[in-house]
């Protein structure tokens, strides 16, 4: 990204002159972000992004676009309208649609195919249905997909009783083309919260699995739809680095597992700055946002380095994804899609 400014210097000349010589220069500021322009206008919210070895995936209300190996863009109008600032998921295969009642199982390379997308009635699925439940936190989100194409909705009911009820469903791909739903499970996790809620804090899919977060406890949900209680407590976010998960809560409390999540250690040592950020792992460097800051973050048991990210282009902008397709590293925000060398990426900010 380029910047003009103007630079007035005044200069007093030789002692004895009276006259005062004002010089005006543009100077271009060059800056390490720039935007992808096919990303403006009706494009320009975008809240998640997923790369593949021949895409990059990149979904906000009202559009699912896609770039190509030759940097070729597409914009496909999605059918669904789900809220707008909440984040919804991509996988190689498929990106869910929400709206009201309906989920839509959308085809990620033939998102304009009516054929190739499934659609699930959740009224009709289940009679006590009021809402989609999306999640408390509008970044974090409460709906995603396991390695296995399998996708985890939890959804709001009229039950009395103090239960997370989600629905598990099994994809498959058919022709190379067509999504369909080969099977559904239905999960219903009691809430030990004192207080009546069907709030959920957190949910995370990590390889075949998914880690659900409520008020009242973390779970962990298993691909064959069992599930079973790993921490006591709720969690802000989560994430898988290498063979460990770090689980994140308020007032700088750091959980970590060693074991997908069977059994934990507790830390309250991290800082609650970052315990609100998102985490995207890639490669081998955890990254850390924050509104438009980055950081990455390198752990030693529970120990850590944190170190701020040059993110000149992108002040002011909020930033909900970070991805790496080929040779660039891309960051979706609600003021459009942006993207450096993955070479450049890693400079650190100095403040």
């Amino acid at each position: 990204m380029k910047q003009l400014i103007t630079l007035t210097v005044l200069t007093i000349l030789l002692i004895g002159c009276k006259e005062e010589v004002i010089v005006i220069k543009e100077i271009e500021l060059v800056k390490s972000w720039s935007t992808q322009i096919q990303f403006e206008n009706l494009t320009k919210i975008k809240t998640n992004s997923f790369a593949t070895d021949r895409y990059l995936f990149v979904y906000g209300p009202e559009f699912f676009s896609s770039i190509d190996e030759t940097n070729q863009v597409s914009h496909a109008f999605t059918r669904l309208d789900y809220p707008k600032f909440f984040r919804l998921p991509i996988s190689k295969y498929f990106f869910l649609e929400a709206e009201g009642k309906w989920l839509r199982f959308t085809n990620s390379e033939y998102p304009v195919y009516d054929e190739a997308a499934a659609s699930i009635d959740l009224q009709t699925l289940e009679p006590d249905f009021i809402e989609i439940n999306f999640g408390g936190s509008y970044q974090i989100g409460a709906i995603d997909i396991n390695e296995n194409g399998q996708c985890l909705v939890p959804i709001y009911t009229k039950s009395t009783e103090n239960n997370i009820i989600a629905y598990l469903f099994n994809t498959s791909l058919k022709d190379e083309m067509k999504i369909r739903i080969s099977d559904t499970t239905k999960i219903s996790i009691f809430n030990p919260s004192p207080i009546e809620s069907q709030y959920v804090n957190c949910l995370k899919a990590i390889k075949d699995y998914f880690i659900i977060s409520v008020d009242g406890g973390t779970f962990k949900i298993y691909s064959n739809g069992d599930y079973k209680k790993i921490l006591d407590t709720s969690i802000y976010n989560i994430f898988r680095h290498g063979d460990t998960l770090y689980a994140l809560k308020q007032f700088r409390q750091l959980f970590i597992s060693k074991d997908e999540g069977e059994t934990w250690d507790s830390f309250q040592n991290y800082p609650d700055y970052l315990v609100l950020a998102n985490y995207f792992v890639l490669g081998d460097s955890i990254i850390a946002s924050r509104n438009s800051d980055m950081f990455t973050v390198k752990f030693s048991d529970n120990q850590y380095i944190i170190r701020p990210l040059l993110n000149d282009g992108l002040e002011s902008n909020e930033i909900t994804s970070i991805s790496q397709f080929r040779d660039s590293i891309y960051v979706s925000t609600y003021s459009g899609l942006y993207f450096k060398g993955k070479s450049k990426f890693y400079e650190y900010k100095i403040e």
